[in-house]
């Protein structure tokens, strides 16, 4: 980032738009300098929007440059609660990966509507890196569940397919074979997530507590509520799976003298423990 910051001057406005809203955010609460500050935040960001319109028009800012904008562009309106220009940003970068990923297609007999066979995984790490995808299907998955208002099944890009659930691997051969399949389930997490919250929401179901709001308590709410507590296990039995299988990864890593190999399965832990918490005390209302 550091390097592109210097490089690119579109990314350098983006970023210091949003290190200026953060800075600004914590203890100048109603300050003169806060408004001075955010104020220079959007002057920034302004600045690099129209710096990357005119690289587009111009086709002078590379494909990875666009993609690292819309991730900043997307940052920077969700600090400001604007969700949909959040999602729009990151749509648009989906987009683009999309588009990228049609010139790579491993055969004649897949098109642009099939879906493609092959895991998360950048068809030229040489323009653009695997951790840009993995950031963008991340940020999708949140957007489906969080940013999303309307019911239904949310939009999944086929530029980032999953992999089969049953059955996991017995023991993963990889940090990354390991992260692919969590990103896997916590796919499956945040779909249910979603289907249950716009199935559910209106009958006042909460899968702690049943049937609330004052609403009759009867016999399809109580069939409703049992499914929904069944399903939550269902996942959380394979959260626990997957740790499982990676415990044999994790305890090797922690005697490991690689620090990158430490530091990556610390911190894919935790994110594990992340998700697996937030699923073991999902509320819905």
């Amino acid at each position: 980032m550091l390097q592109t910051c210097d490089a690119e001057t579109s990314i350098r406005h983006a970023a210091t738009a949003i290190g200026a809203w953060n800075y600004y955010s914590n203890g100048w609460e109603g300050t003169k300098q806060q408004l001075l500050g955010r104020h220079f935040a959007y002057r920034q960001y302004s600045k690099a929007i129209e710096q990357t319109m005119k690289a587009t028009q111009t086709e002078t800012q590379s494909l990875r440059t666009n993609l690292v904008a819309c991730l900043l562009f997307a940052y920077f309106e969700s600090l400001n609660e604007n969700d949909s220009a959040a999602y729009s940003q990151l749509s648009a970068g989906i987009k683009l990966i999309e588009e990228w990923h049609v010139s790579y297609s491993p055969g004649p007999e897949q098109n642009k509507t099939s879906p493609r066979k092959h895991p998360v995984k950048s068809p030229n790490k040489w323009v653009i890196e695997e951790e840009i995808l993995d950031t963008f299907e991340h940020a999708e998955l949140q957007a489906n569940t969080h940013c999303g208002s309307k019911p239904g099944p949310p939009r999944y890009s086929r530029a980032f397919p999953t992999v089969k659930l049953d059955p996991l691997p017995a023991t993963f051969t990889s940090l990354q074979e390991a992260r692919r399949y969590l990103n896997a389930i916590r796919r499956k997490c945040l779909f249910w997530t979603r289907g249950i919250y716009f199935t559910n929401k209106s009958k006042g179901l909460t899968i702690h507590e049943g049937p609330k709001n004052g609403l009759p308590y009867d016999d399809n709410m109580l069939s409703e509520y049992t499914r929904m507590c069944s399903e939550n296990q269902d996942i959380i039995s394979i959260f626990e799976q997957w740790e499982r299988s990676f415990k044999p990864l994790w305890e090797q890593s922690q005697n490991s003298e690689s620090l990158e190999t430490y530091l990556g399965s610390t911190s894919l832990r935790l994110h594990f423990l992340n998700i697996y918490l937030r699923q073991c005390k999902v509320h819905y209302y």
